[in-house]
């Protein structure tokens, strides 16, 4: 979630969440930018999830990560995954 918000001004990205519409939008509107995997700008692991736009000034952004040693195969039992939303 933080690699979301710490490059929230980014100009690539700055205008792209504004743009979405508040929750829900009809027709071609879109109020979700979805995030397919991405590794961490730690290189600690990855994650994905969606954001969605409430309001102006609401948003929540849901993401679910995994570590980087799961992600290998290298913890018996698969690791640890864990689901966020701020």
């Amino acid at each position: 979630m933080y690699d979301v918000i710490r490059g929230w001004s980014n100009p690539t990205t700055k205008g792209k969440y504004a743009a979405l519409y508040p929750y829900p939008a009809f027709g071609a509107a879109r109020d979700t930018a979805r995030f397919g995997k991405t590794t961490a700008a730690s290189k600690t692991g990855s994650y994905s999830g969606l954001m969605y736009k409430f309001s102006d000034e609401v948003y929540l952004i849901d993401m679910t990560a995994q570590d980087t040693m799961s992600l290998a195969g290298r913890i018996r039992g698969g690791g640890a995954s864990q689901r966020l939303g701020s």
